[in-house]
């Protein structure tokens, strides 16, 4: 009952039958996939999805009351430029507002060419600046056991090490995936 009543375990997003569909919100200690064909939007669905998150979880607590909650986007997939070039293209097409009054901050990464290991650098990377990840939202990475299966690498193993860090760190990993048609 009292995880199910702590803002902190659920992050909620500015849409309601989504949120419902979640069981309240993306939950902590969880691993969402996103997949889809080239082209269908799947890093615009992430970057509104860090939007959302970040405007609709001002109550937010870190489990260190003395670091900054944020919002982690890290891609391997889009630049930087790009990925923040599209992220204000949706605050001011969509009236979707950030502003300072919001305490939860929002921190985007790109990293052309790492592993899942990566992921446990990053958050360990912000804690020591005085942030802790709440949510790390995940734009294409490469497990840290790469395989190739018929040149396609196995998703599985890589949804395996988001849920393992997951699980450690105590926050949702959300993240896409393509799918090729053949």
């Amino acid at each position: 009952y009292t995880r199910a009543c702590d803002a902190s375990t659920k992050l909620k997003t500015g849409m309601k039958a989504f949120n419902m569909s979640l069981n309240g919100g993306f939950e902590s200690s969880r691993c969402y996939v996103y997949l889809g064909l080239p082209g269908e939007g799947k890093s615009s669905t992430l970057l509104n999805l860090a939007l959302q998150i970040k405007k609709n979880n001002p109550e937010v607590k870190t489990k260190d009351p003395t670091k900054k909650p944020v919002v982690v986007f890290l891609t391997t997939e889009n630049t930087l430029n790009e990925t923040v070039e599209r992220t204000f293209n949706m605050v001011e097409t969509n009236g979707i507002t950030v502003s300072d009054n919001n305490p939860v901050g929002l921190e985007f990464r790109y990293v052309p060419s790492v592993d899942t290991d990566y992921l446990y650098t990053l958050y360990d990377e912000l804690m020591a600046d005085g942030k802790e990840c709440i949510c790390m939202i995940q734009d294409r990475i490469k497990c840290r056991d790469f395989k190739l299966i018929n040149g396609d690498m196995r998703i599985g193993a890589v949804i395996d090490e988001f849920k393992e860090f997951a699980n450690t760190k105590k926050i949702p990993v959300i993240t896409a995936s393509q799918v090729n048609s053949y």
